[in-house]
């Protein structure tokens, strides 16, 4: 496994938890199906409210830099497909050009 997906893996992990901890606290219950401990209290309610507020900016974040990462992969890809044989393609070319020109 190279950086980019071992980052890519990193990314996607984090995303999992920040979302697991996001639904349960929208739900009551842990990812296991355990009931959260819900004495409600206002202090409480208040902590779960920005608490979701920070997650759900974290899970946005984590969704663009998951799909950031993944287009920057596949361009590396692209690049170590394709350029091989563009090099190949404008050196022939090149070299059809200066033969025009020396017989021309």
């Amino acid at each position: 496994m190279n950086r980019n997906e071992e980052i890519k893996k990193d990314i996607e992990e984090r995303l999992e938890d920040r979302q697991n901890e996001y639904f349960g606290l929208i739900t009551g219950f842990q990812k296991d199906g355990t009931p959260i401990d819900d004495e409600w209290n206002e202090t409480k309610y208040i902590y779960k409210w920005e608490r979701m507020k920070e997650l759900q900016k974290e899970i946005i974040h984590l969704c663009n830099s998951n799909r950031e990462r993944s287009i920057m992969i596949c361009k590396e890809q692209l690049e170590r497909a394709f350029t091989p044989r563009l090099k190949s393609m404008l050196s022939k070319k090149l070299q059809h050009e200066i033969d025009e020109n020396d017989n021309g």
